[in-house]
């Protein structure tokens, strides 16, 4: 039992963040371009998944503190910005759209999501691994 109480949220706050990023990981098996990226950013993902419930964010009341509060809300507002940014290429948004947007438009807003999701979780304490684009892909 103690290991499960070890790796959960303290925080409602973190708990919503951690859904969030879970129902991206979700969303990224409906997508319909940039597959070997997705891979990629989902791992990523479930190692900022695993960070954040292993965070001791929200465990005592010196996370009541405006910093602390400012930061869960930018990581809130990041994890927005890569949400849409990973709709937008999932069937039929990317049908509905593909002929009014560059061909790498979406992986761009992708990429620049993910350099603005991990800024939150660095201030947070986290220690997470920033995404890096692949040449290969």
């Amino acid at each position: 039992m103690n290991f499960y109480r070890s790796v959960s949220a303290k925080s409602s706050n973190i708990q919503c963040c951690i859904d969030f990023l879970e129902q991206i990981c979700d969303d990224i098996d409906e997508i319909i371009m940039f597959r070997h990226e997705a891979v990629r950013i989902r791992a990523v993902l479930c190692g900022y998944i695993l960070a954040l419930k292993k965070s001791k964010i929200g465990s005592n009341q010196d996370d009541d503190d405006l910093e602390v509060l400012t930061d869960v809300n930018n990581l809130m507002t990041a994890i927005s910005r890569l949400s849409i940014s990973i709709k937008n290429i999932t069937s039929p948004t990317w049908e509905n759209h593909a002929l009014n947007v560059s061909a790498t438009g979406p992986i761009d807003d992708i990429n620049e999501a993910l350099d603005s999701l991990v800024v939150p979780l660095v201030q947070l304490g986290l220690n997470v691994v920033k995404y890096e684009p692949n040449k290969v892909d």
